[in-house]
């Protein structure tokens, strides 16, 4: 809640709710909290990786993962 707070106080704001709405709300432990990120290149091709962009898209899943319990998804063409 310290990095939310610090956030906020520097400038980031919410789109909806407040600083307090989220204080409230993971206090008392009714909320899920998911998150779910996802990677869109229309132009890239997924039949055509290069293994350098295999790798750099494995670390950013293990990152989301890691950071905040999330998942990522990759939207390309076929």
């Amino acid at each position: 809640m310290q990095k939310l707070h610090e956030r906020v106080a520097s400038g980031s704001t919410f789109l909806r709710g407040s600083e307090a709405e989220v204080q409230r709300l993971i206090g008392s432990g009714d909320a899920k909290i998911e998150f779910e990120v996802w990677l869109v290149q229309p132009g890239f091709s997924a039949g055509n990786m290069e293994d350098r962009i295999t790798t750099l898209l494995l670390a950013a899943d293990s990152f989301v993962a890691r950071a905040c319990g999330g998942t990522m998804k990759v939207l390309c063409s076929a």
